[in-house]
């Protein structure tokens, strides 16, 4: 650990609960009634394109968001902004 007592940012890794999973799902398909409004916050949020481009835009929408959500979540263990 640093002297300053904090770990460095790259190697705290934290996995998301199953609760906390479960709320996000919700939280994205109720905040968000037209795909358009979804698929504009996910570009806006999202550094990786790619997750979004994979996603078929064409299912409904708790399909699109179960699907990322769920990418998001076995990519956990990789180190953020490895490929």
């Amino acid at each position: 650990m640093p002297a300053n007592g904090f770990q460095d940012e790259e190697t705290v890794t934290q996995r998301l609960s199953p609760g906390a999973v479960v709320a996000l799902k919700d939280a994205l398909q109720r905040a968000y009634w037209y795909k358009s409004d979804l698929r504009s916050f996910l570009q806006n949020c999202l550094s990786d394109r790619s997750l979004i481009a994979a996603l078929n835009w064409s299912n409904y929408k708790w399909q699109i968001v179960a699907d990322l959500v769920d990418q998001l979540c076995a990519d956990q263990d990789r180190p953020a902004g490895a490929e």
